[in-house]
């Protein structure tokens, strides 16, 4: 693990003191209890003195070693970069044979060891809760993607650019393996997931490999897994307070600051100013930002369940490649709406009640995305949960990628990239192709 050279005091000591074997030893602890409750409850939703508490130390101590708690995330991410960094130049040469899908399966089986030794800099990574705004965190993620990206260039990839297929793989690694490390989905084990994500990635990097090359990677036993539904979840029930226009403008506005800063980052007196009212009439309505996020929440689980509806509805009566895609833009459009409320509860930081409530939006999303892939069938080797996971995994990262990364005109247009990572990783059919995926037989037929 890295160490710093030299240990120096900041704050309340000199800054010139030097810190003996029982200033390493008490830095060290308030590192690892850092690291501990950022997991536990989320960067932001863990205080300097809860940190100071859980390493036995008092908050002038903590803050005699760090300046903020920003500090220690960046200490923690400067500790996970030599190994973050090796992971990526770990991945071996590409192609759609035998030995380029295996060095695909090694590299992932190694992403979900990665996951366990360093998930609190990697729940922030990329673009996810605690690394908004810290350099060192952004600095991983982009050199991770960069260096994937060296090694997929050389592969050819087909009509999808190298850099949309090297960002749709690590942001999909990444959150199916952040689902599975939070018990999310009923996902089988690490093992299993990693099985199903190599035919899915391997599928989206080489679309045309041959079918005796992907079973040569499987879940364990050779099982073919279930492709039943999820059970259904709660239903969203309407939001409880009556809404007056002033209080709309206001939830609007704090919506359009929280997707744009980050909802940590926005004061109750920025709201007040985006939504052109004052103080007191901003008060009037939400005595704190809680309240707001808390109405907002509730805004996106009526009008998530709504979106979710639809998508259950092209599960059960069927879908054309044109169907698909128009409902892919609708989602682009919630998800630029309300983005921030998935992007803040992913963070940890979140009470109970909010962290529920947006659960609770997901639910039928996961269940509309099991029920599709089953009428459409999933390749053999990819478990159905884990292919609903993907399906998600592309929904919030690729909507994520396309708005940042991206120069795209609409919200369709967000949708072409997401349909065909879809297609290819999937294998999805269509109604209109007649049971069949672009002029080749499903691997489950």
């Amino acid at each position: 693990m890295y160490e710093p050279e030299k240990v120096r005091r900041a704050g309340y000591a000199p800054m010139n003191v030097e810190v003996g074997r029982r200033g390493l030893h008490t830095r060290q602890s308030i590192v690892r209890s850092a690291a501990r409750l950022f997991l536990e409850r989320g960067f932001h939703g863990t205080s300097i003195d809860a940190i100071a508490r859980a390493a036995g130390s008092s908050r002038a101590t903590v803050y005699q070693y760090f300046e903020d708690k920003e500090g220690i995330y960046r200490e923690l991410a400067a500790q996970c970069v030599p190994a973050v960094l090796d992971h990526a130049n770990r991945l071996g040469p590409l192609g759609p044979d035998a030995d380029g899908m295996h060095n695909l399966f090694d590299w992932l089986e190694q992403w979900a060891a990665l996951y366990e030794d360093h998930a609190v800099v990697l729940l922030g990574f990329p673009g996810l809760g605690p690394s908004a705004g810290i350099e060192t965190t952004d600095y991983i993620a982009d050199q991770y993607v960069s260096r994937v990206l060296d090694r997929i260039s050389t592969a050819p990839v087909g009509a999808v650019s190298p850099e949309d297929v090297a960002a749709a793989v690590v942001r999909i690694a990444h959150m199916v393996n952040l689902y599975r490390y939070r018990g999310m989905w009923d996902l089988p084990s690490a093992d299993a997931v990693t099985a199903s994500l190599t035919v899915a990635l391997q599928l989206l990097l080489f679309p045309d490999t041959p079918h005796a090359v992907l079973e040569t990677v499987g879940p364990p036993g050779g099982s073919t897994p279930t492709t039943s539904a999820a059970p259904a979840g709660p239903t969203a029930a309407a939001p409880s307070t009556p809404v007056s226009p002033v209080r709309s403008d206001i939830v609007a506005a704090a919506s359009a600051l929280f997707a744009e800063r980050g909802y940590y980052a926005v004061a109750m007196d920025d709201i007040a100013s985006a939504a052109k009212v004052s103080r007191a009439t901003l008060y009037r309505h939400f005595r704190t930002k809680v309240a707001i996020l808390s109405e907002l929440t509730e805004w996106a689980v009526v009008e998530g369940a709504g979106l979710a509806a639809d998508l259950q509805g092209l599960a059960d009566s069927g879908f054309t490649r044109d169907s698909l895609h128009a409902w892919l833009g609708r989602y682009v459009r919630f998800h630029r709406a309300y983005g921030s409320v998935i992007q803040t509860w992913y963070d940890g930081g979140l009470n109970r009640q909010l962290a529920d409530a947006v659960g609770t939006g997901i639910g039928p999303f996961q269940e509309a995305a099991t029920a599709l892939l089953a009428r459409s069938g999933l390749p053999r080797g990819i478990d159905i949960r884990v292919g609903a996971a993907i399906f998600l995994s592309v929904l919030g990262r690729l909507t994520e990628l396309t708005m940042t990364k991206r120069n795209v005109d609409t919200d369709y247009d967000s949708a072409d990239l997401m349909l065909e990572v879809l297609r290819r990783a999937l294998r999805m059919s269509f109604d209109d192709e007649n049971g069949t995926h672009g002029g080749r037989p499903r691997l489950d037929q």
